[in-house]
């Protein structure tokens, strides 16, 4: 359950206990009404009571990685920049909560600014093959002009997820915040920092994050570097894997 459905319960069992309240304060009790607000109350606390309490079927990997949680159609994930080597990177952290495979597209670009344009910083389009229940790291170079350095942007972010054997059940119970949508033509052969950066796309109602970028990074890349990819944990493999100890941004495999 997400935690926009969860504050929906919260503020369902606020307002049935203000009405259980003012129902009962008039000269005459309107005993309907008064039951009808005292079970909208229980009700919604026991609903957001379980969904907190419930145990995932896997690990919550994405619980240690810092940063919001963002999800789209089951497909979880945290962004932020990573200075390593000179260069600054993407970093997409995912975990899937459903338990078979799924196929993303997540597009981050600059938040329009005043006159409704769009900072000069370059926009990604990423490609995710993520396995059963997968959890996994991919890492994009990203060039940040002097300019963005050392300073936040704020950035838009959408998604597009698909499973192309069907969802299947959900093994893992905590969500995010909800993404606006990307298109889906785009496709997943994007293997390059050239195709990554490969042009605006409409997004439907993205989420916004704030990302502050390292302060002497290059300014362009090659556009021929590969995207990395790294799948640290799949369904069926054990609950600590030792590859958990080490953090993706000093795995020189990444």
């Amino acid at each position: 359950m997400s935690e926009s459905v969860q504050a929906v319960l919260a503020l369902l069992m606020i307002i049935g206990l203000i009405g259980c309240i003012l129902v009962f304060m008039n000269d005459r009790v309107n005993w309907p009404a008064f039951a009808g607000m005292l079970t909208l109350m229980f009700g919604s606390f026991g609903l957001l009571l379980w969904s907190i309490l419930r145990r995932d079927k896997v690990p919550d990997f994405l619980r240690t990685v810092p940063g919001p949680l963002l999800e789209r159609n089951g497909f979880c994930f945290k962004v932020f920049v990573n200075p390593v080597k000179g260069r600054c990177y993407l970093d997409l952290y995912f975990q899937s909560r459903y338990e078979r495979p799924s196929e993303a597209i997540v597009v981050l670009q600059p938040s329009k600014g005043f006159f409704l344009v769009r900072p000069d910083l370059a926009s990604m389009t990423i490609a995710i093959e993520c396995p059963a229940g997968g959890f996994g790291v991919t890492r994009v170079p990203w060039p940040v002009a002097k300019k963005f350095q050392g300073k936040a942007q704020w950035v838009d972010v959408g998604a597009d997820v698909r499973y192309p054997e069907g969802r299947g059940k959900m093994i893992r119970y905590r969500g995010g915040g909800q993404v606006g949508t990307a298109g889906r033509d785009i496709g997943l052969a994007i293997l390059t920092v050239a195709g990554a950066m490969g042009g605006m796309i409409v997004l439907k109602k993205p989420a916004k994050v704030k990302l502050r970028f390292p302060v002497g990074v290059e300014e362009a890349v090659d556009e021929d570097l590969p995207i990395s990819t790294k799948i640290v944990w799949r369904l069926g493999d054990a609950a600590n894997p030792s590859s958990l100890k080490k953090s993706p941004a000093t795995d020189p495999d990444l």
